[in-house]
């Protein structure tokens, strides 16, 4: 079973997941939507399968039994862009911008297993 968050949650990336998947010839056999990172666990927790969930989420939600892997799989990604208003040159803007890049940057960590789709 598969947990994905409805597609008012995120439409562009739902549509990517499960475009991706038609492709790979993954149909999956029941999906269970969610709009929380709560309710997705605990659709997990009680149905197993696996959830879709950002890092901040999944990172939130992984405990009592539950584990939390990134998604590697070309042609899913998500396009973050930062925006600041162009007379704003405060400091706490400036940090805050340069502290949201870092991060940005840093793709993903190397104590994550990374797996596909198709597992």
């Amino acid at each position: 079973m598969w947990v994905l968050f409805g597609k008012h949650v995120h439409p562009m990336m739902h549509d990517s997941i499960l475009s991706r998947a038609g492709e790979t010839g993954i149909e999956p056999r029941e999906i269970q939507y969610f709009t929380t990172a709560e309710e997705a666990a605990y659709l997990v927790a009680k149905h197993g399968g696996i959830a879709s969930l950002n890092r901040t989420s999944a990172w939130r939600v992984a405990c009592n039994g539950l584990t939390m892997r990134p998604l590697n799989e070309s042609g899913i990604e998500v396009k973050t862009a930062l925006i600041t208003r162009a007379d704003d040159r405060t400091r706490l803007t400036s940090e805050y911008v340069r502290s949201a890049m870092t991060k940005l940057i840093r793709k993903n960590d190397a104590n994550q297993q990374m797996f596909p789709l198709a597992v």
